[in-house]
């Protein structure tokens, strides 16, 4: 082990999942676990992965489920589940699309999201659920909006509807409008979507009402 770090087990995992997850956020993931970090991994079958981690990994100490993550928590770190990048059940990018765009895995590593669904998952739900994003992001934001523009624009567009944002948007310009833009992912997904919206509000809903209720009988 290195730095509490479980390298050989880790490595053995990342060979076995290289093609059952994209990282939406901080690519490096050897770096983020050194500094303390997660993985966040989108999968298309979240329960074959956790079976997977388990496995190689060992039981985790603590595990949470909800609608949205499956966060498998061990004392040197956890790795993150998500079926899809999204906001109280309103999608921001699906699992599918961020396979279709992930970059092939290298040596040690996962296939990464490719810059604009990483900046959905790290800016912009960052600013929906949290109110504000790391200042490291600043620079993703940046290279999103040079290297990736026309995905970006077309995924704020299709969860916003018209979204006056740009590369000089900074996260403060963000912030500020955060209760704008929950509203705006609402109506333009009740309004285009509207089965899809009301399947993953109810998701949502159902989830965390489970949620609360085994943390009150916990208690």
């Amino acid at each position: 082990m290195m730095n509490g770090l479980p390298l050989d087990a880790l490595r053995a995992l990342v060979s076995e999942i290289r093609h059952d997850v994209v990282v939406v956020k901080n690519p490096d993931i050897w770096g983020s676990l050194e500094r303390g970090g997660d993985w966040d991994l989108v999968a298309l079958d979240p329960e074959l992965v956790a079976g997977r981690i388990r496995r190689a990994l060992g039981t985790p100490e603590s595990e949470i489920r909800r609608s949205y993550v499956w966060s498998l928590n061990y004392s040197w770190g956890h790795l993150d589940l998500l079926p899809r990048v999204e906001w109280r059940g309103l999608v921001l990018v699906s699992a599918e699309r961020a396979f279709e765009g992930a970059s092939e895995a290298a040596k040690d590593s996962l296939m990464v999201a490719r810059p604009a669904h990483q900046v959905m998952a790290a800016c912009v739900y960052a600013v929906l659920a949290h109110g504000g994003y790391k200042e490291r992001y600043e620079a993703l934001w940046a290279e999103a909006w040079t290297t990736d523009a026309d995905e970006l624009r077309r995924l704020l567009s299709k969860a916003f509807g018209t979204l006056d944002v740009g590369p000089t948007t900074t996260s403060g310009d963000l912030v500020s409008r955060r209760s704008e833009l929950q509203r705006g992912l609402l109506a333009t997904g009740v309004r285009h979507r509207p089965w899809d919206a009301l399947r993953g509000l109810t998701r949502f809903a159902v989830a965390e009402a489970r949620t609360r209720g085994v943390r009150q009988t916990s208690t």
